[in-house]
């Protein structure tokens, strides 16, 4: 295997950037600018800071016997000649040469047979949210569509007015209301830490089952706390009335081997966290007006 240093030097450097970018490279490369370099196919990858503060990814490897670069900007230095290395590439190969990265090109990798489509369809909710930080790290021009869709996938439509606004409010009510009663219902009635405990003494198996009930709707008070911090009310309202709707539905509908046996009478009242959270932002529910 070929070892970049005893390939690339800054000779060859100077040969693939203009002055100007040669330049403004190796203060960048001087001042830190350059981090996570790391092995990349033929060459180098890792991210280089600007003076203004922007991350930019960038690729710097061997190609045709020719020092070349790839990068998520667009650099003032070489405008004319996408051959030449930019600032950013500069500063990354300086930090390749510094850490004897090899220019040598690695084994063949599935991911070239893999289907791109396929790929992504296939990401799980965690593997999604870090795609789109990734995606706007890269692409900081998606910010505003990014920011546009995200709140109109938080802020769901207050009803009476388009008949689409009354369906998205009302799925986001059902499912809400069908997760708060598939959570109580499955409750595990041996996780009931009743008894006596040390440390907090005798527990009987009411307030036991009070306690998983109400941590079974965390979830759903954070998220109303959620919606209202960022004044999308409707929202918040919206899911509250699933967590009653949950509530509900779990009324009587349980045997003497489930948890919500003990839970109370009135399961409703587990909602007064949520609806002290509207209260307290100005936006109860219409029904709760009174209280």
């Amino acid at each position: 295997m070929v070892r970049m240093a005893a390939m690339v030097t800054e000779k060859s450097i100077e040969r693939a950037a203009s002055p100007e970018a040669l330049l403004a490279g190796r203060r960048l490369h001087a001042s830190g600018a350059v981090s996570e370099t790391a092995g990349a196919y033929a060459g180098a990858g890792g991210f280089v800071v600007d003076d203004t503060g922007t991350e930019f990814d960038v690729w710097v490897g061997v190609q045709n016997l020719r020092l070349v670069g790839e990068r998520d900007c667009l650099d003032d230095a070489a405008p004319s000649d996408a051959a030449q290395l930019c600032a950013h590439a500069v500063a990354l190969a300086l930090a390749a040469i510094d850490a004897d990265i090899s220019w040598a090109p690695g084994p063949a990798s599935q991911a070239d047979d893999a289907d791109p489509a396929a790929a992504l369809a296939a990401l799980t909710a965690a593997e999604k949210g870090r795609l789109l930080d990734t995606l706007l790290r890269q692409r900081p021009e998606l910010h505003p569509a990014a920011e546009e869709l995200a709140v109109t996938l938080l802020a769901a439509p207050s009803t009476g007015h388009r008949g689409g606004a009354d369906a998205a409010a009302a799925q986001l009510r059902d499912e809400t209301a069908a997760a708060v009663e598939l959570a109580l219902q499955t409750l595990d009635i041996n996780t009931m830490q009743a008894g006596y405990t040390p440390g907090r003494g005798y527990v009987d198996e009411y307030s036991a089952a009070a306690e998983l009930v109400q941590q079974a709707l965390e979830p759903y008070e954070r998220d109303v706390a959620r919606r209202l911090s960022l004044g999308l009310t409707d929202a918040a309202q919206t899911i509250a009335l699933g967590v009653l709707d949950g509530l509900r539905a779990c009324e009587g509908s349980y045997d003497g081997d489930q948890v919500l046996c003990y839970a109370g009478e009135d399961l409703e009242d587990y909602a007064h966290e949520v609806l002290s959270l509207l209260r307290k932002a100005g936006a109860p529910l219409p029904e709760d007006d009174d209280e």
